[in-house]
Formats: C-alpha cells, structure tokens, sequence
C-alpha cells in the first residue's frame, strides 16, 4: 500500500504546475456541489453564506488529517515524532499534501472574496491564508514537507469543529476541546521542543523553529482561554445567547468578525445556544470573551 502511494504521489509531482491545477479545479467542483445542495434543499440565503465559508475548511481538515494518519504508520515516520535527519525530508506524498494546502488557502480565500464576503476578516482569513501559502511555498522550495505532514494530524479538531458548523446536529463540543488540548497543546508541544533541540546542523532550522515556537504560543494560549471559557460557563446563573446575524455579532463585539478563527471558537464555544466551530471561520457569542489570537495556524 505504502508503495502504491508514493507511486501514485510521484506521479502527480511529475508536473507540479498541472497538480495545483488539478486540485482547484477539484476543489472549485467540491464547492458548487456542496453550495448547489444548500439551494436545493431550501436553505435560507444567510444560512448558504454562512455554510459556504466552511465547505473547503472542513474538507481540508479531514482529508488532511486522515493523510498524516496514514502517513505517521508508514515510513519513515512510524509514529516516532522525534526530530531526525529523515524528518527534515519530504516525500512524494507530504509534498502533495503541502501543495493541497497551499491551494486550499489560496482557493478558500478567492472564493470567499466572491461568494461569503462578510464572512471573511482581515487577519483571520487574509492575513492566515496568505502567510500559510507563503510557507507552503517556501517547504516546496527547501524540501522540507514532512514535519508539516505530521502537523495536519493538528486538524482533526479543525475538522470536528466544521462538521458542527455545517450541520447544528453534528456538533461536538467537548471532543474539539479534548482534540484540541491533545494534538494542538501536547503533541505539538512535544514537536516544538524537539525541533527546538534537534542538534544536527541545518540552514532551515532558525525558520522551523521560529514556526514551532509561534505556533505553540499561540495554541496554549488559545487553550487557556478555552479553558476559562469552560470555567466560567458552569457558574451558577451563566445565561446561554447567539446572536442571529453576523450583524448582531459585530454590533455587540465591534473589533470581532462574524468569521472567526479556532481561537474564538474555543474561547466562546460552549457560551451559546449553538455552538458553530471550524478552522477558521465561526459566529462569536454575545458574551464576548477576552480577545486571544486572531487565526490559529
């Protein structure tokens, strides 16, 4: 199986210009479907606006995961996180995945220009999409696509919080906040400091680490703020409210957009009647929290 994979990833590598073409064209065809669906069954406009915003998010997060699962049983990984020479690598199959995300973050952010404007903020959207298609490009360029492979094992919770955001039904607030402390804070906590001691020495190191080292900072404090958020949901008298429009939401929270990151989704996820998640996109709670990071990478 392993060999199938990295010949079937060799294969599309062979003209790399042709792969991100093949992947937007994929993914643009993933989204008219998905947004077509919405018509179709009577959604409500403001309800596709907001659905449509976390189509190519949530697809991400699943497959992007369920590719570092395969990838961290096979080698040279084989569920050793340890920073090594073999992991400052790539192969056929990480490199295919950092192209995904690269056009993901590009498409996600084009089509949300044109399809679900209001439901896009500057930093959490253009900034966060625009930065992680600079890395990409630059793991592309140095060769180095196998730790950030790893990393997507990071998105489950990425996934968990947009099948909530897709459908109210399939919410699941306490499995994003566990994925989330688990992969997020502790596995990425264990990469960071490998990476912070890898003794080899290699001239893409200083951007590495300083990628891990801002990443971390920002999950455990993003953690953190969830973590009072739950705290403070349980005292006697907490009220439950969401406001009903992104409207509603920027008027009670003016420096907030309707988009949010994971930050203010785990901050403020559980202090509504519903609580919307997702990678990079959700509707804040009329208790506002303190403000944590704008876009968790």
């Amino acid at each position: 199986m392993a060999g199938y994979v990295e010949a079937l990833s060799g294969k599309l590598l062979e003209d790399e210009l042709a792969l991100d073409l093949y992947l937007t064209v994929a993914l643009s065809v993933l989204f008219v479907v998905c947004s077509a669906t919405c018509s179709l069954v009577g959604m409500d406009r403001e309800r596709q606006v907001k659905m449509r915003a976390w189509i190519i998010t949530t697809f991400s997060g699943g497959l992007c995961f369920a590719l570092s699962v395969y990838a961290c049983s096979t080698e040279p990984i084989l569920w050793d996180f340890r920073a090594r020479i073999a992991l400052m690598g790539e192969t056929s199959l990480s490199r295919v995945v950092v192209h995904f995300f690269r056009v993901q973050a590009a498409l996600d952010l084009v089509l949300g220009v044109i399809f679900y404007r209001k439901e896009l903020c500057f930093l959490t959207s253009v900034v966060h999409h625009i930065a992680y298609f600079l890395l990409c490009k630059w793991m592309l360029s140095h060769s180095c696509s196998l730790l950030f492979l790893i990393c997507c094992l990071e998105e489950l919770p990425t996934f968990i919080m947009g099948l909530g955001r897709l459908n109210k039904s399939w919410r699941m607030d306490l499995p994003f906040g566990l994925t989330y402390g688990l992969l997020r804070v502790g596995l990425h906590t264990f990469l960071c400091y490998s990476v912070m001691t890898y003794p080899e020495k290699d001239d893409r190191l200083a951007v590495i680490r300083f990628n891990f080292g801002l990443t971390w900072c920002l999950h455990a404090h993003w953690f953190y703020g969830w973590v009072l958020q739950q705290h403070r949901m349980r005292k006697p008298g907490h009220e439950y409210s969401e406001p009903d429009s992104p409207k509603e939401t920027v008027a009670k929270s003016p420096s907030h957009s309707s988009r949010r990151s994971p930050v203010h989704e785990m901050i403020n996820i559980t202090s509504s009647g519903y609580k919307s998640g997702g990678s990079s996109r959700s509707s804040t709670s009329s208790r506002a929290t303190p403000k944590a990071g704008e876009k968790q990478p």
